[in-house]
């Protein structure tokens, strides 16, 4: 039960996190985050593209001035990672990643919706993904999950 609580909690979160990305206020000038570098990747399962999801680089060590990156997983099982809606890339760091594909919507009163990939991938504590982003050079980090 534990299980599926934090899968539904991270599902939900990370949701709500995309969702007040997406969110932009007009005719205000948003402030450039200096040090963002371009973080792509792909992410596969047992060796073949993961066709949807999404993607998110939590920071290691916790810093309240740090966001956790983000990107929606395309059919090819790429990602690029966003910082806001403005604004692509990741500050240098090391950062616990997470994977999220789920079936089925989120929502409050309802039963969780299924995994589509194992379950670990859903949560920062047990998903065993980390990348380093550099200051410089390529930041492309591969993921390839297993059943």
């Amino acid at each position: 039960m534990m299980g599926c609580f934090s899968a539904r909690a991270m599902a939900i979160g990370l949701s709500a996190a995309i969702c007040v990305l997406s969110l932009g206020c007009k005719g205000e000038e948003k402030p450039v985050t200096e040090g963002l570098v371009t973080v792509t990747g792909t992410v596969t399962l047992n060796g073949k593209p993961l066709t949807g999801g999404s993607i998110m680089f939590a920071p290691a060590k916790k810093n309240a001035k740090l966001r956790n990156p983000n990107s929606q997983i395309d059919a090819e099982g790429k990602y690029d990672l966003t910082w806001s809606t403005d604004e692509m890339g990741a500050l240098p760091g090391a950062y616990t990643v997470v994977v999220i594909y789920m079936d089925g919507i989120v929502t409050e009163d309802g039963p969780p919706p299924k995994s589509l990939i194992p379950e670990k991938y859903n949560n920062v504590a047990t998903s065993g993904l980390s990348a380093t982003v550099k200051e410089s050079g390529e930041n492309v980090f591969d993921f390839d999950l297993t059943e």
